[in-house]
């Protein structure tokens, strides 16, 4: 769910657009983990999916939108990787069916991938409403490699640093992206009226923080450069022209282009252009609240639902898998 900072602002506060989490299951329980996967496939609750990484995979529907699926996956094809691995949308899916999935496959499962579930990939979002990304210049401290792609004139994704590197910015145009993802959903997601432009910091990591430690991640938004420079500065004509150069190639290649001198001293007049209601610490105010209510235990009704024995009873529970 999408929270503004109050009634008037454009922006958004932090919500998790995504989150996996990884599991060293011990091996008495994993022989149970992909026949449970099957039986939820085989009452309908499931549906197989297919991917590099790992022998078994299921998608399972959890929240308004056929799109909105939970990924459940054991049994990795290479001896570096967990034997279980679970991803989904927080803002979208239901986190209690997610941790009542673990808790099917897994005795005390919950509890279990609280303690030692390592997240592998947080993805913190903030959405700027009514504002279109080319009308703004974003940059980040010490980030060299950026991308940007355009649709016509008009510019639709911009990435700051790489998928390789442990946190990449990825920032683009949501309206566009739900009239794409549509194209392809049974059920369609309401295409927003008004320009919105997603702020998206992926943080990657394989060897940690456990879950419960991801509650002292720090604030990914204080070092972002936000800047809606909208006219050029009156006779100042290299001012200007690097304005022109941000563009097209985006505000962090400009800069680090730029010898470091001329490089601080246009960085300071981008900055003089910070909307007042880009604010990052409250837009961070809500994660405690976040990882609070991700954490917490499910109630015992909520976590059996996916068990054996409300698989076996089910009687091919209609889904939008079918």
């Amino acid at each position: 769910m999408v929270t503004y900072i109050n009634k008037v602002s454009k922006v958004s506060k932090v919500f998790i657009d995504k989150i996996s989490v990884t599991l060293k299951v011990p091996f008495e329980y994993r022989e149970n983990i992909p026949i449970h996967m099957d039986k939820m496939v085989d009452a309908g609750y499931a549906k197989k999916c297919y991917t590099g990484l790992y022998y078994n995979s299921i998608k399972v529907a959890s929240g308004s939108n056929d799109q909105d699926r939970i990924l459940v996956q054991c049994n990795p094809k290479s001896s570096g990787l967990s034997y279980f691995r679970i991803e989904f949308n927080p803002s979208k899916s239901f986190v209690s069916d997610a941790w009542a999935i673990v808790d099917s496959m897994i005795p005390d499962g919950h509890q279990l991938i609280v303690k030692k579930g390592v997240c592998t990939r947080l993805d913190l979002t903030v959405d700027i409403n009514n504002e279109k990304i080319s009308d703004f210049f974003f940059w980040y401290p010490k980030y060299k490699k950026t991308s940007i792609f355009f649709n016509a004139s008009n510019i639709e994704t911009y990435y700051l640093g790489v998928k390789s590197s442990p946190k990449e910015i990825c920032i683009y145009d949501k309206t566009t992206q739900v009239k794409k993802m549509n194209k392809a959903l049974v059920v369609n997601e309401d295409v927003p009226t008004k320009p919105i432009t997603r702020v998206e910091v992926r943080i990657r990591s394989g060897s940690g923080p456990f879950l419960y430690e991801i509650i002292d991640t720090p604030n990914p938004f204080l070092k972002l450069g936000v800047s809606k420079y909208a006219n050029q500065k009156e006779g100042d004509w290299s001012f200007n022209l690097f304005l022109k150069t941000c563009n097209l190639c985006g505000a962090q290649e400009a800069l680090i282009s730029l010898p470091e001198y001329i490089r601080k001293k246009y960085k300071k007049l981008l900055s003089e252009k910070t909307p007042t209601w880009w604010d990052a610490e409250k837009i961070w105010s809500d994660w405690p609240c976040h990882v609070n209510e991700l954490l917490a235990t499910p109630s015992l009704h909520s976590l059996g639902m996916f068990s054996c024995k409300g698989i076996d009873e089910s009687n091919k529970i209609s889904s939008n898998f079918k």
